[in-house]
């Protein structure tokens, strides 16, 4: 008996301890299971608020890129019903002039404008300087979109084209009809370089990000990150090949391309997942290009992908102490176990109703964006499409070859509206870079800049600028450089420019009308970073005599070369008790009915986000009690 007694109580013990191997088994099959059901929603709802933004974002691109070409076809328009073109030779000097000057409104996009006579041959062509005009060659037979033109006496906008220089572009004509006698003389065209036009509207370089493409109205690849695929259809060999013929991407292009409608899907193909939305660019309602914005799913998902390892692994680690502890003491203490699972259920009811929490936060939170992304996008649009027309005609007013000759008082008038037209265009400018600093969509086009180069050439234009609207003052613009004269960085020039553009216009507004000063100094500088706490670095110094942004922290070797900007001027300055909050949008120093200077509040706003966006910081210098003094710096990567 005694003997029996034991093998029963080995038995129950070998069976209490299959029963806690098989209860904690499935109670790891569970978590993992409820873990990847959390991950898979997780993921679908990070991928619908990715989606609903990409429409956003898209549809605002699509809109501005109308109001782009609806102000090329505008400025075309004016030239052939102009009164020098309906009454003089194609080929007379007048002409030419009134070419000149309308390209220099639209050279932003177009880098060719052209006048071809009715045999087709080019008798005018305004083009970059240094570039061949390839004058008296016949565009006719070589460009379909010419021909069209010739043959039905209509504007049309053509497919991707090869330019006689090799540059890859897109096309419009304007035709030339005699307003008296209706005779066909020729036509107007205007050259867009694709790459130069769509990379102000998102990032066409990288395929590892979100990415921009456009396609012409045949589905012709106009753009994209992808070169190999540039001059072919969608629905061509190459591109079908690359796809591997998925039908949800030709779903998209085909309601795109031929349909006019939007679209939008997730697709696998060889070169991995991709979240598409795709919509159409159209001219008087009749769709003559698209544009897409495609992103890797990949990049969607990663940050989540992370939190999601971590806290797996930790769960893991925590689940596999808790199995041993148990296992150990099993034998004695098997009645923990059902106060194990209560716990367990307790905080997975917790957790579930902290995740309820959550979710309702998230909700609102994404509401909140993507109100204010409609938002921005229909007061910019509605504001930029009445504004294109306005100058185009306004400038037209100011020249007598369309007009006559205007008196002084009307031409005063006419120059205000000018004026103010420029400054609204200007203000929605500006609004658009604080809704891509926002929402983290500015994106840099860097390269290899000569700084020396670069500031030779922002004085000459500033000077210039200085000079033809601010002639009431006397205003010296210097530069104090002190760096080598070879030293490079690696930036987006144009946005660089824009920083200090815009600091430099405040200065002008607030300089003495006689005797004002503005200096631009540029330093080879040492950053030194401290540690605050919150885990970001802060610029606590720079090792460079006179300037000085805090303290110098004794022992710490954590550092990095920059180049520092400074923008001095011997103007009113900051007020003590202002300083801190120039850098917040819409703030004015001078808030009162009767204050002196314009602006949106938006320059410094822009410029800190500019700046930042390259790794750099942005000031201003407390210590100094002459004017204003704004300094920033910007990395240089070797």
């Amino acid at each position: 008996m005694p003997f029996l007694t034991v093998v029963v109580k080995v038995e129950r013990r070998k069976v209490l301890v299959m029963v806690l191997f098989m209860l904690f088994g499935s109670t790891y099959i569970i978590y993992f299971l409820l873990q990847q059901n959390t991950e898979k929603e997780v993921k679908e709802s990070l991928l619908f608020e990715q989606e609903q933004d990409q429409k956003q974002a898209v549809r605002f691109i699509a809109l501005n890129t109308e109001s782009d070409l609806k102000m090329i076809k505008a400025t075309l328009s004016g030239l052939a019903n102009s009164e020098t073109v309906q009454t003089e030779p194609l080929t007379s000097n007048s002409t030419e002039n009134l070419m000149q000057q309308s390209y220099e409104q639209i050279n932003s996009i177009v880098d060719r404008l052209f006048l071809i006579n009715k045999t087709g041959i080019i008798v005018v062509n305004i083009v970059p300087p240094g570039e061949d005009k390839f004058l008296g060659s016949n565009l006719s037979k070589r460009a379909d979109w010419v021909r069209e033109t010739l043959l039905t006496e209509e504007p049309v906008f053509s497919k991707g084209y090869v330019g006689l220089d090799g540059k890859y572009r897109i096309g419009m004509t304007m035709p030339i009809v005699n307003s008296t006698t209706s005779e066909f003389v020729g036509l107007f065209g205007a050259l867009v370089p694709v790459n130069q036009f769509f990379e102000h509207y998102g990032n066409i370089y990288d395929v590892n990000s979100e990415f921009l493409t456009a396609y012409d109205s045949n589905g012709t690849v106009l753009v994209t990150p992808r070169i190999q695929l540039v001059g072919h259809s969608v629905f061509g060999n190459v591109v079908q090949e690359f796809v591997k013929g998925n039908p949800i991407y030709n779903r998209i292009f085909e309601s795109v391309t031929v349909k006019g409608r939007a679209d939008t899907g997730v697709y696998d193909i060889p070169a991995g997942q991709f979240l598409n939305t795709a919509y159409p660019i159209k001219m008087d309602d009749k769709p003559v290009y698209s544009v897409a914005i495609i992103t890797p799913t990949s990049t969607i998902y990663s940050a989540v992908n992370k939190t999601l390892q971590t806290s797996i692994f930790g769960v893991t680690i925590l689940l596999g102490a808790i199995t041993l502890a148990i296992v150990l003491l099993s034998l004695l203490l098997y009645g923990w176990q059902r106060d194990l699972r209560r716990e367990v259920l307790s905080r997975t009811k917790d957790l579930e109703e902290a995740n309820g929490r959550l979710t309702l936060l998230n909700d609102g939170l994404v509401a909140n964006e993507r109100a204010k992304a409609e938002f921005i996008s229909m007061v910019s649009h509605e504001l930029r499409t009445p504004v294109v027309p306005i100058k185009a005609y306004a400038g037209m007013l100011l020249n007598p070859k369309y007009t006559g000759e205007t008196n002084p008082r009307q031409r005063k008038a006419i120059t205000s509206i000018l004026h103010n037209v420029t400054s609204l265009e200007r203000l929605v400018g500006d609004m658009l870079d604080v809704y891509k600093i926002e929402m983290d969509r500015l994106k840099l086009s860097k390269s290899k800049i000569n700084i020396k180069e670069l500031l030779d050439n922002f004085m000459s234009e500033f000077r210039v600028i200085i000079r033809i609207q601010d002639s009431e003052k006397e205003i010296r613009l210097e530069a104090d450089i002190r760096i080598s004269p070879a030293l490079t960085i690696q930036c987006d020039p144009q946005r660089l420019t824009q920083v200090l553009g815009n600091l430099v216009k405040n200065s002008i507004d607030f300089v003495p009308t006689k005797g004002g000063r503005i200096t631009i100094r540029v330093e080879d500088v040492t950053t030194m970073t401290k540690d605050d706490g919150d885990g970001k670095g802060d610029l606590a110094s720079i090792k460079k005599k006179d300037f000085v942004q805090n303290e110098l922290i004794e022992g710490n070797s954590e550092s990095e070369k920059a180049v520092l900007f400074t923008v001095k001027d011997n103007g009113s300055g900051f007020p003590a008790d202002k300083v801190d909050h120039v850098f917040q949008k819409f703030y004015q120093i001078d808030t009162s009915f009767t204050r002196k200077h314009g602006g949106t509040g938006l320059g410094l706003v822009i410029c800190k986000g500019i700046v930042e966006s390259h790794g750099g910081k942005i000031w201003i210098d407390r210590e100094y009690h002459n004017g204003a003094s704004i300094s920033f710096t910007i990395p240089i990567i070797e």
